[in-house]
């Protein structure tokens, strides 16, 4: 298994626990969870030049990193 596939894994992996956390759980965790983890899969979105996913991790991120900062700061 090659570097990417593993951050693809456990980055889909954290992005699956950061939504039932942020369901379930406590919400900035969660939502802290899911950026790590789209973090983790964008390597492998550009490895294998898959545009519309990178473009979909980057969205998602930018509106959950700012979500974020905003939680932290109240």
């Amino acid at each position: 298994m090659t570097k990417t596939g593993l951050l693809r894994y456990f980055g889909n992996f954290l992005l699956i626990v950061g939504y039932q956390t942020m369901l379930w759980g406590d919400f900035k965790i969660g939502l802290l969870s899911k950026c790590i983890g789209g973090l983790l899969s964008i390597p492998f979105a550009i490895k294998f030049k898959l545009w519309d996913v990178l473009f979909i991790c980057t969205f998602f991120g930018i509106s959950e990193i700012t979500k974020l900062i905003q939680l932290l700061q109240s």
